[in-house]
């Protein structure tokens, strides 16, 4: 695209383009990626009529009733795939602050956003789990009406926070009093284990726990080194969990053929870059303590790993993080041998630094002589041929994922829940651990082709499209946990399904941690 117009009759043929290609998305043509490419057509150019529309007023045109009514009507399917697009769109063009108010307050539009808001609510429960969750959330805060989002916060939110609020208060007081009493570190977990989703719990960390995690960081710096080291790496899991990815290497046995992925866990992750601000404190003085510490090893690789997806995250502040990176760098260097594999991901970080075209001679100058990177940068994988060589993985059949912090439901007598999963790449893995508390459960896996709320018939008697992907059975969860890894095959919309409906007297009380792994 041409960033800068040149005539009004360019700036037609572009409004023109936008109509045809927003057609072409609503009819639902996925021949040859057809639906793909227009959804990054039409974020292109919405992203180019937010920022000239004050220049063109004609832009504002382009955004009318007619318009919103053809946004709308996306929603009026229930089939995944559609609504899989649909509100990728949504996301994006009400991020657009001026597009949002033009759709919003436009005259006529009242119905039309009343009818969006009772589709997004409905969908809400049924995308429980996926990244849609969070783009519906979005949405709501742009267009429902302010008075709404505080009756709905006051009833769901800010009563849970405050809540929590005054337990950590209490706990960070017996902590401080008591020394190494693990308390606080207990109720923070038990905060985020009675939440049902990661969403909640992303958002219970960042409004309600940031402030506590601060002020505990600020009183174990008075301890010893060697006493910070559990507290700190107790902190750390926390940000691991809830705010940033972590990849792992795996071997796939697939058909008798050892083959060899990265896979990065996905959490619908998007808390980093929706509040940044409100964690950054916390987790600049947690990362500052870590590297304080050289001679641990496992915290630092830790830190690593979290300032260098910094450093890719946020390409206009690469400079404020090399002073961090090569800190880490050099604790991390005296751990490492030539042939030590383990440190590939770090080495070859190393490399593409000191080769990079965006940074400063004078820095790349500086990591290539600092003689302590001398370990990393004799290292095998300090090389362009590094991606080539092979090396011992992690066997899938041992796989364990760390379950952090459960999520918690109960489930009614004569009643299911499901938790659905969004898989957008084939052969995704997907690990998953429940346990239930005094009583049984039954449990299976299906793929749907909508978003609708199935009864239990309908899953075990496949209607509707479903596919069993594995049938329902009764498990004694209540004795020793269950722990399962699927390999989905293709990318498509599937639902666990924990089902109580057998029994017409007991609830079950159910603790879950589900995690999707995408191949990179």
């Amino acid at each position: 695209m041409d960033p800068v117009p040149q005539s009004k009759e360019k700036e037609a043929t572009k409004i023109d383009i936008f109509q045809q290609v927003l057609t072409q998305f609503i009819h639902f043509d996925k021949t040859n990626g057809s639906q793909d490419q227009n959804l990054e057509l039409l974020i292109e150019l919405i992203d180019y009529f937010e920022h000239r529309i004050r220049e063109y007023p004609e832009y504002y045109e382009i955004f009318n009733n007619q318009f919103l009514r053809k946004i709308v009507k996306l929603l009026e399917s229930t089939q995944y795939e559609k609504i899989y697009y649909s509100l990728t769109f949504m996301n994006e063009l009400f991020s657009k602050k001026m597009i949002s108010n033009r759709l919003i307050n436009q005259k006529g539009n009242e119905r039309q956003i009343l009818e969006l808001i009772n589709d997004l609510l409905s969908l809400e429960q049924q995308l429980k789990h996926t990244h849609f969750e969070l783009f519906i959330h979005r949405i709501k805060q742009v267009i429902l009406p302010q008075d709404y989002q505080d009756n709905e916060k006051c009833n769901k939110f800010i009563k849970v926070q405050k809540e929590v609020q005054q337990q950590l208060k209490i706990s960070l007081k017996k902590f401080q009093e008591q020394n190494n009493n693990n308390e606080f570190i207990n109720m923070i977990q038990n905060s985020l284990c009675k939440c049902e989703s990661v969403f909640e719990q992303q958002q219970l960390f960042t409004h309600a726990i940031q402030n506590y995690i601060l002020e505990y960081l600020l009183i174990i710096k008075l301890y010893s080194l060697t006493d910070q080291i559990s507290h700190l790496s107790q902190i750390l899991a926390f940000y691991e969990r809830l705010v940033f990815k972590v990849e792992y290497n795996l071997i796939v046995d697939h058909n008798n053929i050892r083959d060899p992925r990265y896979f990065i866990l996905k959490n619908e992750k998007y808390l980093l870059e929706e509040n940044f601000g409100l964690i950054f404190k916390g987790l600049a003085t947690l990362l500052n303590m870590i590297l304080q510490i050289p001679f641990n090893e496992d915290l630092n690789k830790r830190a690593f790993y979290i300032i260098k997806q910094l450093y890719l995250m946020y390409p206009e502040y690469q400079n404020n993080f090399i002073g961090p990176i090569t800190l880490v760098l050099r604790n991390i260097s005296q751990f490492a041998l030539k042939e030590d594999s383990q440190y590939k991901d770090t080495v070859i970080f190393l490399y593409n630094l000191i080769h990079s075209s965006q940074l400063d001679e004078q820095v790349k100058q500086n990591l290539l002589k600092d003689e302590h990177l001398c370990y990393l940068r004799e290292n095998k994988y300090f090389s362009v041929k590094a991606l080539a060589l092979n090396e011992e993985e992690i066997q899938l059949k041992n796989l364990t994922l760390p379950v952090f912090f459960p999520c918690f439901t109960v489930i009614q007598a004569a009643s299911i829940y499901v938790y659905s999963i969004n898989v957008k790449k084939p052969f995704s893995l997907v690990y998953w651990s429940f346990r239930t508390l005094d009583y049984d459960i039954q449990f299976g896996l299906f793929k749907l082709l909508t978003v609708d709320d199935y009864g239990i018939q309908d899953y075990v008697g496949e209607k509707h499209g479903i596919v069993t992907m594995m049938k329902t059975q009764r498990v004694d969860s209540h004795k020793s946990p269950v722990t399962i890894v699927t390999i989905m095959s293709t990318a498509g919309f599937y639902r666990i399904v924990f089902d109580n409906s057998y029994s017409y007297l007991r609830a079950k009380q159910l603790f879950f941690s589900i995690q999707l792994l995408e191949p990179k």
